[in-house]
């Protein structure tokens, strides 16, 4: 709380406004809580290698 209330200005307890700022960012809650992004098969080489290059030469298929 104290990271959130620094620069926001909020003072002592400040609980309250960092759930709503929480809430606020995440929307109404209506939508997905899965992952965002594009899906992709993780197991293609050419496609790990062009996402994940530095892991994808650390870890070979």
């Amino acid at each position: 709380m104290e990271a959130y209330g620094s620069p926001t200005g909020v003072d002592d307890d400040c609980s309250e406004a960092f759930y709503e700022d929480v809430e606020a960012e995440q929307g109404d809650g209506e939508s997905s809580s899965g992952p965002l992004g594009q899906w992709w098969d993780v197991r293609r080489e050419d496609e790990a290698a062009r996402k994940l290059p530095r892991l994808s030469v650390m870890f070979p298929l």
